[in-house]
């Protein structure tokens, strides 16, 4: 999951003008943002090669958002060789600043247990400080793990509140856990959307 950290605009081409300007003055802010422009084909035609570039100024410069992306670029090798433990250094790095996007990321690069050792007690734990920061997706993958008993006691009740919270922001995957569990248990039916990891 990538962070833009911009808001939307109808204007990309112009708002890349802008940037640009930004990042003359070595604005990390701005670095990211031209980095999620490339990396989106906003504005400017779709380029991984300077997404990453300038993502990794971004880092470089202290920017947590920029983190995020640089650790998401290694985590999916987007024109970089794919390495996980780079994308757990530059996630664990956004996390500590408390971006949530990089939290939720981390932990689910512990669920996973790609680029540190598979850890679901550390996997809710990120998830957690990112639900409580309000992200949507980690309120999602907190709701599955209590689903299915990862990391914590099994608890429909948590995760129901956690579904609820995060289809409240919009996040349809979370309507259909909502739809799951408040229905009548079938214990042969499939479960669809959501695995104890976290999302599809």
């Amino acid at each position: 999951m990538y962070d833009t950290g911009r808001g939307g605009g109808k204007d990309d081409t112009q708002a890349v003008t802008w940037y640009r300007k930004a990042v003359e003055q070595g604005d990390p802010q701005g670095m990211n943002i031209l980095g999620a422009m490339y990396d989106a084909g906003w504005g400017v035609a779709k380029d991984d090669k300077q997404a990453l570039a300038w993502y990794r100024k971004a880092a470089d410069k202290g920017n947590p958002i920029g983190m995020n992306n640089l650790g998401m670029m290694y985590a999916n090798g987007q024109r970089v060789a794919q390495d996980d433990a780079q994308a757990v250094t530059w996630l664990q790095k956004a996390a500590e600043k408390g971006q949530p996007t990089g939290m939720n990321n981390l932990g689910r690069m512990y669920a996973y247990g790609r680029g540190v050792a598979q850890d679901d007690a550390q996997a809710v734990a990120w998830y957690l400080r990112a639900a409580e920061k309000g992200e949507p997706t980690a309120m999602l993958n907190l709701g599955g793990m209590y689903e299915f008993g990862a990391g914590v006691e099994q608890d429909d009740t948590q995760a129901l509140a956690w579904y609820r919270k995060a289809a409240e922001l919009g996040n349809e995957v979370a309507k259909e856990g909502l739809k799951r569990l408040e229905a009548p248990r079938n214990p042969k039916g499939p479960k669809k959307g959501i695995t104890k990891k976290g999302a599809n």
